[in-house]
C-alpha cells in the first residue's frame, strides 16, 4: 500500500499520531531524504513486566471506589518508574494490587484509558488530562480477585504506545452503578499529587466528554499497579520518494499511522520538526 504525506500539513497530522502502535520516523533532508526506523520489526521482542509501587497503604478509591456507585480517576506514573531507557514500548496489560480476602463482583462495567503526559504531578484538585486526550484500552469489568496482596490483571483490547519519556496517564471511568463496600480495599504507595479522583452515588455517571471540570481530590498515595510491555516494533517501507513537499512510501506491514520527522542535513534524530 503506497502512504503518502504533505510535509507541509505535518505538524497538525502530527497530533492526530500520537496514538500510533507502530511509529518510523522519516528524515528529510532539504531535498534528500533519509529514512531511520524507530526500531526495526522484531518478531522476538521480549515482554517486560514493571511493578511500580511497593506500599501496603489500604485504601477503597481507586482505581474505582468500592463504597460508591461511580468513579472516575487519573493517576500519574513517571518515565523514571516505568525506567524504559527513553524506549518506546507497547503496553499490553495492567495489573492493580488487591488488599482483601473476598473477591470484589460490583465492578462490571469500568472503561481504562492511557496516555503518554508532560505532567509528573496534578497542579490542583481540577488539573484534569481531558477526554480528547485520552486512548482507551480496555472495557469490561474490573473486579479483582479474592487475596491479600493479589493482583489481578486486565489485557488491553488496544495496547497503547506509550513514548518512552513521557509520564504515564492510567484513568479509571467506572459506569458500574454498584458498589460493594469499604471493606474491599487496594493497595497503594505514598505519592504527592499523582492521583486525582472523584466519586458519587446516585444513577447517573460522570460525563467525562468535553471540558471536566469538577473538583475531586488529591490523596497521598497512588495504586500499585504492573505493567507487561514489550519493545515497540515498527514495520518496515520501500519505494521511498519525495516530490515537493509530498514524501510517499510503500507500507510492508499493517501500520495506519506514522510520526514524519525532518530537519536540515545532518540533524540529530529526534531534533528534528
Amino acid at each position: 500500500m503506497e502512504t503518502r504525506t504533505d510535509l507541509r500539513k505535518y505538524k497538525c497530522d502530527n497530533m492526530k499520531s500520537n496514538h500510533s502502535k507502530r511509529l518510523v520516523k522519516i528524515k528529510q533532508c532539504a531535498l534528500l531524504v533519509v529514512v531511520f526506523l524507530l526500531s526495526a520489526t522484531n518478531a522476538n521482542a521480549q515482554a517486560t513486566v514493571v511493578t511500580i509501587g511497593t506500599g501496603t497503604t489500604s485504601q477503597y478509591y481507586m482505581p474505582c471506589n468500592n463504597y460508591y456507585s461511580y468513579t472516575y480517576s487519573q493517576q500519574i506514573y513517571t518515565a523514571a518508574e516505568l525506567n524504559t531507557g527513553g524506549q518506546p514500548m507497547e503496553i499490553t496489560s495492567i495489573a492493580f494490587q488487591y488488599n482483601y480476602s473476598s473477591a470484589m463482583t460490583a465492578k462490571t462495567n469500568c472503561t481504562i484509558y492511557m496516555a503518554n503526559t508532560s505532567k509528573t504531578s496534578f497542579s490542583s484538585t481540577t488539573d484534569w488530562v481531558q477526554y480528547s486526550n485520552l486512548t482507551p484500552v480496555y472495557t469490561g469489568s474490573m473486579n479483582c480477585s479474592a487475596g491479600a496482596g493479589t493482583y489481578t490483571t486486565f489485557t488491553l483490547t488496544t495496547p497503547f504506545a506509550y513514548d518512552g519519556t513521557s509520564s504515564l496517564l492510567v484513568c479509571v471511568h467506572d459506569n458500574s452503578g454498584s458498589y460493594n463496600s469499604s471493606t474491599y480495599t487496594y493497595r497503594a504507595s505514598s505519592a504527592t499529587n499523582q492521583a486525582l479522583h472523584v466519586y458519587q452515588d446516585g444513577s447517573t455517571p460522570y460525563a467525562i466528554t468535553g471540558s471536566f471540570s469538577t473538583t475531586g481530590t488529591r490523596p497521598s498515595y497512588k495504586s500499585n499497579i504492573r505493567l507487561t510491555m514489550q519493545p515497540l516494533t515498527c514495520p518496515g517501507i520501500a519505494n521511498l520518494a519525495i516530490s515537493g513537499t509530498t514524501l510517499s512510501w510503500t507500507e510492508r506491514g499493517t501500520a495506519t499511522q506514522w510520526i514524519v520527522e525532518y530537519g536540515s542535513v545532518g540533524f540529530t534524530p529526534g531534533t528534528g520538526t
